[in-house]
C-alpha cells in the first residue's frame, strides 16, 4: 500500500508532460516556445490527444 502511494505521488503533472512530450520528440524549451504560438500549440496537443472522427 504505502509503495503504491509512493508512485502515484511521484507521477506529477510535469512528469507527465514531459513523457508525452518526448514520445513525440520535443524538449521543455521548444514546449514552452510552442505553447507562445496558440495555433501551434492546438497542433501539438491535437497530436498527442487526437479526437475521434476528425
Amino acid at each position: 500500500m504505502r509503495e503504491e502511494h509512493l508512485a502515484a505521488r511521484l507521477c506529477t503533472w510535469r512528469r507527465s508532460v514531459a513523457a508525452e512530450m518526448k514520445a513525440i520528440g520535443l524538449t521543455w524549451p521548444e514546449t514552452k516556445r510552442r505553447a507562445q504560438d496558440r495555433a501551434n500549440w492546438r497542433r501539438t496537443v491535437d497530436a498527442l490527444c487526437p479526437t475521434a472522427g476528425t
